[in-house]
């Protein structure tokens, strides 16, 4: 039943990066302002005696595709097998090993940080943009394929809001 939602997954997800990737916000974020506003609308209109019945059933009518909409996007992420079962090799993960890997990524986060350029406020300043998305691709081929048999991303499928100079 999981490898039918990953694989489901995945065709769905090469649809929505060719449909989507255009954009240069958020197709989610989208969603969820247009559902607050559908719902703050027809909830005013529930005060309203004579369209009582409308409203109501134009929420649960609303709720339902919203539900749907989000199975469709997100909601199959949590059919994946889990990563601890496709690194079946390595031990339980503890307490202990999480800390001193956590330790470990942040001063590896504390050296990467000073070799960034920043502005006065403290934020990236990105030299070369192609170059990093280069790299982005260049990492993820790198990942061991028994955490990830996928196919990355090739770069025209980068939205190209990030292009812009």
């Amino acid at each position: 039943m999981i490898s039918f939602f990953e694989r489901f997954f995945e065709f769905q997800k090469k649809i929505h990066q060719s449909v989507f990737a255009w954009t240069p916000f958020s197709i989610g974020d989208l969603l969820y302002l247009l559902t607050g506003i559908f719902l703050l609308y027809y909830s005013m209109i529930l005060f309203k005696k004579n369209k009582r019945h409308s409203s109501l059933l134009s929420i649960l009518i609303g709720i339902n595709i919203f539900y749907f909409l989000y199975q469709v996007f997100w909601g199959m992420l949590y059919f994946q097998v889990p990563i601890i079962k496709k690194l079946a090799t390595q031990e339980e993960p503890t307490i202990e090993k999480a800390k001193i890997l956590a330790q470990e990524y942040l001063e590896k986060c504390k050296k990467t940080r000073k070799l960034v350029k920043e502005d006065r406020n403290g934020i990236f300043i990105i030299t070369d943009l192609q170059a990093l998305q280069r790299e982005i691709l260049l990492q993820q081929t790198r990942l061991p394929k028994n955490i990830s048999g996928k196919k990355f991303l090739k770069s025209t499928l980068l939205n190209p809001a990030f292009l812009k100079k």
